[in-house]
């Protein structure tokens, strides 16, 4: 799934 990052000042991380 795809979702911001805890901090949003990094790009979107995907997780699996």
């Amino acid at each position: 799934r795809i979702e911001h990052s805890l901090n949003k000042k990094m790009p979107l991380t995907v997780e699996v």
